[in-house]
């Protein structure tokens, strides 16, 4: 999971954290996706982004694109706006198959093998 880069993103920019949980709260305005990777079905939980926010999603490893498609889902369904998507490593097509669906995130990945995210909010 992305939250120890996310974390240390966050306490450098002083930019707020916003982390997709496994686990519902039914807090206000929750929003549900479905996940599904190469391993795993799953919902995932999302609190805290505004219609309008600017977000930048971080992740440590790209594999199939499951993680970031139902994080992508959530965002756009909170009206945010996506900034930008980064991975340390992208492993697998999961990350090419994220270029062409979505022609306008460029995941960026500095190591050969790729992975998945977790959303920060953006100034």
């Amino acid at each position: 999971m992305g939250i120890p880069i996310g974390t240390a993103l966050s306490l450098a920019t002083r930019i707020p954290l916003v982390i997709i949980r496994k686990r519902k709260y039914e807090l206000p305005g929750e929003i549900a996706v479905h996940q599904s990777t190469g391993y795993s079905k799953e919902e995932r939980y999302l609190n805290g982004i505004e219609k309008g926010d600017r977000v930048m999603v971080v992740d440590d490893v790209i594999s199939t694109g499951g993680t970031i498609k139902a994080v992508i889902q959530a965002l756009k369904l909170a009206g945010a706006l996506i900034c930008d998507v980064v991975a340390i490593i992208e492993r697998g097509e999961g990350a090419q198959d994220l270029r062409r669906e979505w022609s306008n995130l460029k995941p960026n990945a500095p190591y050969a093998e790729r992975s998945m995210y977790v959303a920060g909010l953006r100034h």
